[in-house]
């Protein structure tokens, strides 16, 4: 185990050394044994007379010696010239010629020769031998011990191991007075020969603590160089570190580094070249001395000459990024300025790079006049000397750009619209800026020192949030957070107050803390957001208002307006459509037809209309769409933007269609039944006429036949001539006269009457089908119904009777005899099915129809009566919607009681309404106003 005392020390290789106090002390004890033997040793050898002089000479000696040893090493140990050298040479040629004899110098002072004689006894020359080859394991391990060998030995040696070597020691001393007792026994005295044995050993450890203070000298000199070398690198760092540390520009803190490397160092000259990462240019931007004579010609062409990478030793230094030296650039060919150091005598040079984080931006140089090799230790410091250049340039071109920022903020702060704030932590105003001045009205001076309440008053709290900057910034809880906006209210130098937008921030740099508030003037912004808020209301009531579909997706496929009308046509909720993606959204039509269309309009970027779109209600039924697929461009571009598609159920317009195309066939069968009527009519009187003729004619002929039947019965048949008798009995006969006579005028009879009847057909409608004035005229409403039974006549004639009751006084009552003639024709039509649905096919079942007119006031009534089903209580509020119908397809299409309904009321100004019970039947009753005076007579 090691012990390291109060006063100990480490070597750079880790290693302890034991200071000279310790050492110090077991010399003194050493000195003052070895005093004590001499002195033994002198009185001994004056009372020996009769002893050997030689060995007492040799005895004598290696007392002189140890003397000797002890003087150099308490020099040595006090730091002071010590030659210990020569004395350790001679103790070993002394010891060599104790072993084998020969002539050895007595004194180095005197120059006296000692003889001594071998010696022959082996068993001391094996002992002497142990001994000296025992003393110098000792040595070496204490030396080892003491860490002051240089040894790569890997073994440590232990206080034991040195335990055991020095009782090993102590047993071969003994032994070897012992021997040397029985060998000189004859020629020396016991205490002569301790006395030898004694002062070879402590000759030996002489020459060990001599070895050893050596080593410590040595060591510590090396200490002391390195301490001095540590030191100068120390201070040129601490030199450089204080001229980085103080605020100045950079050319200035770079010539202040150059001028401490040339003043520290034994560097004539030294050099800062910058990189241009652009032209990839070594270029040298400040050196020192800037303007010495005998070195002028070399610092011209260093100023003058551009490098590239891998060029002279800035361009070697910026390609590899490490430091780099040269013993002579003299002599170096990849040295550019060569001659220029030749002419000047440069010779070594040294450089390390200049870097900002991992970039190189520059190449510090120094150049000396010795051929020698820079000390090593150098190149490990600069690549930290290095860094804290490039760390004082970083922060002299931050500090660069945080003036010019300042100064750009000042300028931003003096001239922005926006008021500016600042307060302290007691919320005191210490700056207000122009865009303030003019918001507040206050100049500057007013306000500064003022409490922030001054101008941001705490005004009803329960609607505007003070900005409470108290909070903002710190670990306290509050809505109010750093660089958020709030909503303030502040008050102007006249009173008034005015809604600001507030944004805070907070300096943690500085002490106390100081907080920043932007504020800017929303009224107009506020108003604006009003005027676009009630626009967007208002877009929104058109569109809801809107009553086609609409709906637009963006360009991403997202639906992003879905009206109400969509929703109620499609019966899909704006909520579970919006900013979903179209096509993914299950809407209930022709997906196959809208995709192509959708596609379609998106290529051709123009509208693309879908004419009959099949869908689904939300009632389940089959419906049509009539859709338009429109582009959305962006105004900005014109690009695409989305789609927007419009549209509307066209479910009624489809069945108008329908109905349109059934009353244009109808039409047209009308205005042919009207041409065939027409052409009719002539004939028919023609054929009328005959009848007449030929009734009026048989009369006259049957007279003339029941006289001759009178003859013919008066008169003997002798009379005529009997073939001529006979065959007018056969003719007559044949003829069977009497029935013929009988029954020809009940033909004439009949005909006559289908012919009269075809004539009121024919007459009644090219009476209902005749277009009329379009203005009111006055017509007899009993005719009118009179011509529309007629017309019916083939719907009701096989499921009811029609009875008819009219008012005979009734005056012609003001109407557009053609629509009110298809109102009566609908009632009459739709009481016949009621009927039919009654009586069923029940053969010779009937149902009546009762139609009356009056006149009640100014009103002319019409009443149109069936016993029919009725109308349940269900459908009475829908009879006159369009297209509301309970009949099967074919029989109705829902349109006639609405299209009733408008001619009466709209058009006539009259009422239409209906009294009904389920299972007895219904009666419609028309009311109708009547203006005598201002119709027309129509002629009959």
């Amino acid at each position: 185990m090691r012990y390291q005392g109060r006063h100990s020390r480490k070597s750079p290789r880790g290693k302890t050394f034991v200071f000279m106090d310790f050492k110090l002390l077991v010399i003194l004890m050493l000195l003052v044994t070895s005093i004590v033997g001499t002195f033994a040793f002198t009185i001994i050898t004056l009372k020996a007379q009769d002893r050997n002089m030689d060995l007492i000479s040799l005895a004598g000696r290696q007392r002189m010696l140890n003397q000797r040893y002890m003087k150099e090493i308490l020099l040595a140990s006090q730091g002071l010239e010590a030659d210990y050298l020569r004395p350790r040479t001679a103790f070993n040629e002394t010891l060599e010629t104790f072993l084998t004899g020969g002539r050895v110098p007595n004194f180095p002072e005197a120059g006296d020769v000692l003889i001594v004689p071998s010696m022959r006894e082996q068993p001391i020359i094996d002992l002497l031998q142990a001994i000296k080859k025992t003393m110098h394991e000792f040595s070496s391990k204490s030396v080892h011990f003491l860490h002051l060998s240089e040894s790569d030995d890997m073994y440590e040696p232990t206080m034991n191991d040195l335990l055991v070597l020095n009782n090993q020691v102590q047993q071969l001393v003994e032994q070897s007075v012992k021997k040397l007792t029985l060998v000189l026994e004859d020629r020396l005295s016991t205490i002569i020969r301790w006395e030898i044995t004694t002062g070879i050993l402590m000759a030996l450890l002489g020459t060990f603590l001599a070895s050893q203070v050596f080593l410590a000298n040595r060591k510590r000199d090396r200490e002391i160089e390195e301490r001095k070398k540590a030191e100068e690198h120390l201070n040129l760092q601490c030199a450089i570190s204080r001229i980085l540390s103080e605020d100045q520009d950079v050319d200035t803190g770079i010539s202040r580094i150059l001028e401490t490397l040339t003043h520290g160092f034994p560097w004539a000259l030294a050099a800062y070249w910058e990189a241009d990462s652009e032209t990839q240019i070594l270029r040298c931007r400040t050196l020192f001395p800037v303007s010495e004579a005998s070195l002028l010609p070399f610092i011209e062409m260093t100023r003058s000459l551009p490098l590239m990478k891998g060029q002279g030793l800035p361009g070697h230094i910026w390609q590899t990024g490490t430091p780099a030296r040269m013993v002579d650039v003299q002599e170096d060919p990849n040295y550019p300025r060569a001659p220029a150091a030749a002419e000047v005598g440069l010779h070594g040079a040294i450089g390390f790079p200049v870097l900002i984080e991992s970039e190189i931006v520059g190449v510090i140089e120094a150049f000396s006049h010795l051929a020698e090799p820079v000390d090593p230790d150098l190149l490990y410091m600069f690549p930290l000397l290095g860094k804290q250049i490039g760390q004082f340039i970083q922060r002299q071109q931050d500090h660069a750009t945080i003036a010019e920022s300042e100064a750009r903020l000042g300028a931003i702060l003096k001239f922005a619209h926006d008021g500016v704030i600042s307060v302290n932590e007691a919320q005191c105003i210490h700056l207000f800026n122009q865009g303030a001045e003019h918001l507040f009205g206050y100049r500057a001076e007013e306000v500064i020192g003022q409490p922030l309440e001054h101008v941001l008053p705490l005004l009803l709290p329960s609607k505007v949030q003070y900005l409470a900057i108290q909070n903002c910034g710190t670990n306290r809880e509050s809505d109010q957070k750093v660089g958020s906006t709030v909503e303030v209210h502040g008050r102007r130098k006249n009173g008034t107050e005015f809604p600001a937008e507030a944004s805070i921030s907070v300096n943690f740099l500085t002490t106390p803390l100081t907080y920043t508030i932007i504020l800017r003037d929303i009224t107009q912004r506020q108003a604006m957001e009003e005027a676009l808020q009630k626009s967007y209301r208002f877009f929104e009531e058109i569109l809801t208002s809107i009553s086609a579909i609409l709906i637009s997706v963006d360009s991403n496929g997202l639906i992003r307006q879905w009206n109400t009308t969509a929703e109620k046509t499609l019966g899909l909720m704006a909520a579970n459509v919006l900013d979903r993606d179209f096509a993914s959204c299950d809407i209930p039509w022709d997906w196959s037809i809208v995709s192509k269309r959708v596609l379609q309009c998106v290529k051709s970027q123009k509208a693309v209309r879908m004419e009959t779109l099949h869908y689904r209600t939300p009632s389940g039924e089959k419906g049509f769409l009539g859709l338009t697929v429109n582009p959305i461009r962006a105004k900005h571009d014109g690009d695409l933007s989305g789609f927007l598609i419009l549209g509307t159920d066209i479910s009624g317009k489809k069945q108008l269609e329908v109905q349109l195309s059934l009353a244009q066939k109808m039409e047209s069968i009308g205005q042919l039944a009207a041409g065939i009527a027409h052409e009719i009519n002539t004939p028919i009187q023609f054929v009328n006429d005959n009848l007449l003729f030929l009734k009026e004619s048989f009369e006259s002929i049957q007279a003339v036949l029941n006289v001759y039947e009178s003859l013919m019965q008066t008169l003997p048949k002798e009379a005529f001539e009997p073939h001529l008798f006979q065959q007018v009995k056969t003719i007559t006969d044949q003829a069977d006269l009497v029935y013929t006579l009988n029954e020809i005028p009940k033909a004439l009879d009949q005909s006559l009457d289908g012919a009269q009847r075809v004539t009121n057909i024919v007459g009644a409608m090219k009476d209902f089908s005749h277009p009329g004035t379009g203005e009111k005229v006055a017509i007899d409403l009993n005719s009118v119904i009179d011509n529309t039974i007629l017309v019916t006549r083939n719907e009701w004639k096989y499921v009811a009777e029609v009875k008819t009751e009219y008012d005979s006084g009734l005056p012609p009552v003001p109407c557009l005899r053609g629509e009110l003639s298809q109102v009566i024709l609908n009632l009459i039509v739709n009481a016949a099915h009621a009927i039919a649905d009654v009586v069923g096919k029940e053969e010779g079942k009937k149902g009546l129809i009762t139609i009356s007119t009056r006149a009640d006031g100014n009103w002319a009534e019409i009443r149109i009566t069936d016993t029919g089903t009725g109308i349940p209580l269900e459908f009475r509020n829908k009879i006159f919607d369009p297209f509301f119908t309970t009949k099967e397809v074919g029989r109705g299409t829902g349109q006639g009681l609405a299209i009733s309904h408008t001619v009466v009321v709209k058009k006539h100004g009259g009422t239409l309404t209906f009294e009904t019970e389920v299972g007895t039947g219904t009666t419609f009753v028309i009311r109708l106003p009547m203006q005598v005076a201002l119709a027309h007579q129509e002629s009959a």
